[in-house]
């Protein structure tokens, strides 16, 4: 049953951060590789404009719950 099937991969990122964060006796620890993979599932493109940073910043503070 795919309940999350219309999130956007950005929401669907922030609600399983969010949901890891919660349950920190059975989160798995990110390793540093781990959130790169993250960091490049929301970004846009290669070639990004300021434009474009801007919001993958946005994105990422957004999922990571940080100010960036």
């Amino acid at each position: 049953m795919n309940i999350y099937s219309a999130l956007s991969t950005c929401t669907a990122l922030t609600v399983g951060w969010q949901h890891n964060v919660c349950l920190q006796e059975k989160q798995k620890p990110l390793s540093f590789i781990d959130k790169v993979r993250l960091m490049r599932q929301v970004r846009p493109s290669m070639h990004m404009s300021p434009t474009d940073m801007k919001a993958w910043k946005e994105a990422l503070s957004s999922i990571f719950h940080v100010k960036v």
